[in-house]
């Protein structure tokens, strides 16, 4: 399941990525595509620790035999 920030921060790199393509001016492109860069980043590297702790806490967890 994807937490509500992780949500917020995909959506605002999708909007920004679009602003960048319809930015009249190449300075505002630019600032565009770095913003939805760094939303982007910050989604994954969210996603990546929730990642993280699900195998933390199956780690944690009884180990079943097999």
């Amino acid at each position: 399941m994807i937490d509500p920030e992780t949500e917020y921060l995909m959506a605002r790199a999708k909007q920004e990525a679009a602003m960048a393509v319809e930015a009249k001016h190449p300075a505002a492109a630019a600032v565009h595509r770095g913003l939805s860069l760094r939303y982007s980043a910050r989604a994954v590297m969210d996603l990546a620790e929730g990642s993280a702790d699900r195998i933390e806490s199956r780690r944690d967890g009884p180990v079943e035999p097999g």
